[in-house]
């Protein structure tokens, strides 16, 4: 069985299948616009076929069903999307009501783009998030689209044989940005998470004083956090916290890599180091609990 980390990241979005018929429709639209054309029918990855094929069936008003042998007809793909495809200089329009009804389309879309021609490494090992495009027309659609979409234009890499271009994000702050834009959370947070211990890494190599023990409990709170702040949002229990709490759980979760003084400046009231390590030693306490119930409803199960 595959379990890289673009495989478990692309697990985890596929279980994110929108619920609104649009975005349903965007997502579809998104599998095929990053699938390898043929003359009138689309081929997509063995994984992204099954889901575009689950999605489509669900789609009640889409007449066109999935060919024989497993590919999907041009037909169902919307005017503007062909366009992007086959017409030099055409945009994907924000504008265009058939493919983008509400806001939350544009995220669907996209969603359904990197799981057809997506991939992410293991932010462990480095920082390499990329779309096989494979033609210059989709290229530079696709290019123009994720500079607006997320305000990080990705860069080009020329590559040999059928994929002879593809575009990445090696920043890891763009990185972040796209993976949270899509829904992948776990993927965004794994990249903040990489991202603290290597800087906590690096700063101990510069320090060479520095007491190995401290650093130990410094990377084992971090991830602590991490950690909690990611149960309780996928729980969708956030709401739940106190809202002294709920303050420092927002404010850790959108600056990972802050430090405790810097965390305390950010409160809208004052308050202290030590203050903001209380309140994040009751989060993950908040965590622990909620784990111990899903733990015991899941044994009752």
């Amino acid at each position: 069985m595959n379990d890289s980390f673009s495989f478990r990241t692309k697990e985890d979005l596929t279980a994110l299948r929108p619920k609104s018929r649009c975005c349903r429709k965007a997502y579809l639209y998104g599998m095929l616009f990053g699938g390898e054309r043929g003359a009138d029918a689309f081929s997509l990855t063995p994984e992204a076929a099954e889901e575009a094929g689950k999605v489509l069936s669900s789609l009640k008003d889409v007449k066109e069903e999935r060919n024989p042998n497993g590919t999907f007809p041009v037909s169902i793909l919307p005017g503007m999307l062909c366009e992007a495809l086959t017409v030099p200089g055409a945009p994907i329009r924000f504008s265009d009501r058939t493919v983008f009804v509400c806001e939350r389309c544009v995220s669907a879309f996209l969603r359904g783009v990197f799981l057809s021609c997506g991939t992410v490494t293991d932010p462990e090992k480095t920082y390499h998030l990329e779309f096989l495009t494979g033609d210059e027309q989709r290229t530079a659609s696709l290019e123009a689209f994720l500079g607006e979409t997320i305000g990080h234009p990705p860069k080009r890499l020329k590559r040999r044989g059928r994929n002879g271009v593809s575009l990445y994000f090696k920043d890891s702050t763009a990185m972040e940005d796209f993976l949270s834009y899509i829904g992948a959370q776990k993927a965004a947070f794994s990249i903040m998470n990489a991202k603290i211990l290597k800087d906590i890494r690096n700063n101990a190599n510069r320090h060479a004083n520095c007491d190995a023990a401290n650093i130990g409990k410094t990377v084992a709170a971090a991830q602590t956090q991490i950690d909690a702040i990611i149960l309780i949002g996928d729980a969708g229990k956030a709401d739940e916290l106190p809202e002294e709490l709920r303050e420092t759980f927002d404010l850790r979760a959108a600056n990972p890599d802050a430090t405790l003084s810097e965390l305390a400046a950010m409160h809208s009231q004052k308050i202290s180091r030590s203050g903001v390590t209380h309140r994040l030693t009751k989060i993950v306490a908040f965590a622990k609990r909620l784990e111990a119930t899903m733990n015991t409803a899941g044994t009752k199960d």
